[in-house]
């Protein structure tokens, strides 16, 4: 699967200069059943882009997509779903 958020209108506007260099950090996220997931964000745009990945790879599996929207001046996070890499809780395929 994968979600695409946008979260403003037409192309980013602080486009930085393509340095090769990307600001990235690693983020984490509570869920409203008291698990952490973890991932990272990375870039500075004023237009974001979420990176979820899929079965059975986790969010690294996006980091050079990512980077690559960072370059081009978005902002992007690639996430793991709970139970991979250091995200909490157990894997839950197919549920629902």
């Amino acid at each position: 699967m994968v979600l695409l958020a946008a979260c403003g209108q037409g192309s980013p506007s602080n486009a930085p200069q393509d340095d090769g260099a990307v600001r990235e950090r690693d983020v984490r996220f509570d869920t409203s059943d008291g698990l952490t997931l973890t991932g990272r964000l990375f870039g500075r745009g004023k237009v974001g882009v979420t990176l979820t990945h899929m079965f059975p790879a986790d969010a690294t599996s996006w980091y050079p997509a990512a980077r690559r929207l960072a370059r081009a001046g978005y902002m992007a996070v690639a996430f793991n779903f709970r139970g991979y890499a250091t995200s909490e809780g157990d894997k839950e395929i197919g549920k629902t």
